[in-house]
């Protein structure tokens, strides 16, 4: 199997950044120049214009090319070419990996899927119950309409949105990515670090020596939050916790507030193929 590109991807605050962070200090080259939030700079006009053009045509964040329009999927694939033989030529060695990491790479896989068939596709959750309560939600106010329907986004439609994107996006990489896939809580990097980058990392097909893993894993900087959508009043957790019971079955999470903090904490492994 040849070792093709890395892309990350996630829902804003699902710990994309900390995923991207630790690929890094991996050897895994994403440009020289990136935002506070680790996004390459280059890649913003392109996630900006263009992502919002493809999600409104399919009304899905997975979908085939073959259905929409040239018009909006060429250009892309030709960006998309164009920055990846970019990195190519500015990665430190001939055989270093690159890839990037963007929130919007979610709404993308089909797309990256097509124009990197070597890919590997990291799929970063958290908790959905917790993302209905973040305080970025811009992908949220963004894609609401085109993928759910009109209507303001409160912390239930949140929920509900966080399930629907990420169990269609998983889904679909299970099915046309298998072994290339890997989906990954950050509960779980913030709880163990060195065995989740451990277990990411052979996914990806990284080689990292005890003291590389170490130094990945120093990387993390764990939040404090997790959990926070438990100090919700209690209709209101019930109603965001049915929004999101597809998405937090699918992805190992314990429905059960008695028990939620134990699967914060990591109390069940990582669903990746």
């Amino acid at each position: 199997m040849s070792l093709g590109p890395i892309f990350v991807a996630g829902t804003n605050g699902s710990g994309t950044r900390a995923f991207a962070s630790v690929l890094e200090a991996a050897g895994v080259y994403q440009g020289l120049d990136k935002n506070e939030e680790f996004e390459p700079l280059a890649v913003l006009p392109f996630t900006r214009d263009s992502v919002p053009r493809l999600v409104a045509a399919a009304a899905s964040p997975t979908y085939e090319l073959e259905a929409l329009s040239p018009e909006i999927v060429v250009p892309m694939k030709q960006w998309l070419r164009r920055h990846a033989d970019g990195l190519r030529r500015e990665r430190p060695a001939p055989d270093a990996r690159w890839g990037w990491k963007h929130p919007r790479n979610l709404f993308i896989a089909p797309l990256l899927a097509h124009v990197f068939p070597d890919c590997f596709y990291l799929h970063v959750v958290r908790d959905g119950r917790d993302l209905a309560f973040a305080a970025n939600q811009g992908d949220v106010l963004r894609f609401h309409a085109d993928i759910v329907g009109p209507g303001e986004p409160g912390p239930v439609e949140i929920a509900a949105f966080w399930a629907r994107v990420n169990c269609e996006v998983s889904r679909w990489c299970r099915e046309r990515l298998a072994e290339r896939y890997q989906v990954v809580r950050y509960e779980s990097l913030c709880t163990d670090p060195e065995g989740t980058v451990a277990r990411m990392s052979s996914v990806l097909g990284i080689e990292l020596s005890r003291e590389a893993l170490a130094a990945c894993a120093s990387r993390v900087r764990p939040t404090q939050r997790l959990g926070r959508w438990q100090a919700a009043d209690g209709r209101l957790r019930r109603e965001i916790e049915a929004a999101a019971e597809a998405g937090l079955a699918l992805f190992g999470y314990d429905a059960s507030p008695e028990r939620a903090m134990s699967t914060a904490a990591g109390g069940s492994s990582d669903r990746s193929t």
